[in-house]
């Protein structure tokens, strides 16, 4: 008598998926509430300045926050995958080369899409004090959004959520990706953040899916986190646009023109990378 396969439970399934979202900001609020504790002890050394200070706690409260979170979808996972490999393979130098003006075209041919989503004043001005609180100590600001959160939300979105979905959609793997890339977007809880981190989310779940790493998807995270991170503290001011930092609207539309034929040469050039390195696979 034929034995039937062994159907693997694969982690996370869809529902499981929203669990680990839960997990992480059921865990951002409890190291929140322990790190009031770790700011009353800092505050007391004259070492470090009150906003250092500050700039520190986010840091950690994110980091820790995040690590369990992995822990966690690590824990779950080795439960049906003992031998998972980590997706940290190898990917054409190349890429990285394409994936450069790709990525810094996207970022800004979204403005306008973010723009044309009415903002009340009182969430702009909630933004700009977040981020004036985040940026009163550069360092530490940087260090969290493009270090931290790439390789965190990379590790959680991709290497465990994606990783995860792509087993379940076995057949339908862009299902899994604008899943991964809709979940991407809502934690950043804002449909102004939602907008740019869905449309770069199913560019970073098409890299994992398409060269099976994570080394591309922590490239374009950090390279759009710190071009983001770098103008707010250029410019002090994290609700300007582009548009209104040039001397006329016509230079704008110019520079969204080039930022298109940028887009569509880089992703004809992604393609052809992508063949390219299916091929060489082809033949091992």
């Amino acid at each position: 008598m034929q034995k039937r396969p062994i159907k693997i439970n694969y982690y996370p399934n869809l529902s499981q998926t929203w669990g680990l979202v839960g997990i992480f900001f059921l865990a951002t609020i409890l190291v929140s509430l322990g790190s009031y504790l770790l700011t009353g002890i800092l505050t007391g050394l004259d070492f470090f300045s009150a906003n250092s200070i500050k700039g520190f706690v986010q840091f950690f409260i994110y980091t820790v926050a995040g690590l369990f979170v992995i822990w966690f979808g690590f824990r779950e996972r080795e439960k049906v995958e003992p031998n998972f490999e980590t997706p940290y393979k190898k990917v054409p130098a190349t890429l990285y080369l394409v994936l450069i003006p790709l990525t810094l075209s996207i970022g800004f041919l979204l403005e306008p899409v973010i723009e044309a989503i009415p903002m009340p004043e009182s969430i702009k001005l909630l933004f700009e004090q977040m981020m004036s609180e985040l940026f009163k100590s550069p360092f530490w600001a940087v260090v969290t959004v493009s270090l931290a959160a790439p390789f965190i939300e990379e590790w959680i979105c991709r290497g465990i959520i994606l990783e995860g979905l792509l087993k379940h959609f076995k057949q339908k793997p862009w299902v899994a990706i604008l899943w991964s890339a809709f979940i991407f977007g809502f934690i950043h809880l804002n449909p102004w953040q939602f907008v740019s981190a869905f449309a770069i989310g199913i560019l970073l779940g098409w890299l994992y899916f398409t060269f099976v790493s994570l080394l591309p998807c922590f490239f374009v995270h950090f390279l759009n986190n710190a071009v983001a991170a770098l103008v707010s503290i250029i410019v002090e001011n994290p609700n300007i646009s582009t548009k209104d930092l040039l001397s006329s609207e016509n230079q704008y539309y110019v520079l969204l023109s080039v930022a298109f034929l940028v887009l569509v040469v880089c992703l004809y050039l992604l393609k052809v990378v992508a063949d390219k390195q299916k091929k060489e696979v082809v033949s091992l």
